[in-house]
């Protein structure tokens, strides 16, 4: 027997038996999950090697995981090594007040009068050169909002 179906005939029953197979699959699958909770420990561990056995380097997967964590375990260890080897000698090349000898000198050729100097102008610096005309301008209006005593007194006077 010879059927002469379309492509959409043959489609639909194709899909048909596909949606028939799916539900036959959902209606046991509450049965297989039972089966499958049932199952014991030794069954899934075995279950487990065979399908690590079947996947090529799954194996060696482990192995480098591990050698990846001694490389970096070693590398944390070398670079704490380095750290506290390289504070210590940054200490052994400090002197009193923790500055090194070149800074010492440097502070020593710097006479107190000159620094008192420098703290008054930096004391006198408000803020950056960049910001003086807006501070000039910031201090016009301000000037310019609160009344002049003097200039009123002048003019009531004047009346």
């Amino acid at each position: 027997m010879i059927f002469n179906l379309t492509d959409e005939q043959a489609t639909d029953m194709l899909l048909e038996h596909n949606e028939d197979a799916l539900r036959q699959q959902l209606h046991n699958l509450p049965e297989l999950a039972r089966e499958a909770t049932e199952q014991d420990d030794a069954f899934w561990q075995r279950q487990q090697r065979q399908i690590s056995a079947r996947i090529p380097g799954a194996t060696s997967q482990r192995g480098r995981t591990a050698a990846m964590a001694w490389a970096t375990g070693f590398a944390v260890l070398l670079l704490f090594c380095f750290q506290t080897n390289r504070g210590l000698r940054m200490d052994n090349g400090l002197r009193a007040g923790g500055m090194t000898p070149a800074v010492q000198a440097r502070s020593q050729n710097v006479s107190d009068g000159e620094l008192l100097v420098k703290i008054e102008q930096e004391i006198g610096n408000v803020g950056p050169e960049a910001l003086t005309p807006a501070a000039l301008l910031a201090q016009e209006i301000s000037q310019s909002s609160t009344p002049d005593i003097s200039n009123s007194d002048r003019t009531e006077r004047d009346q």
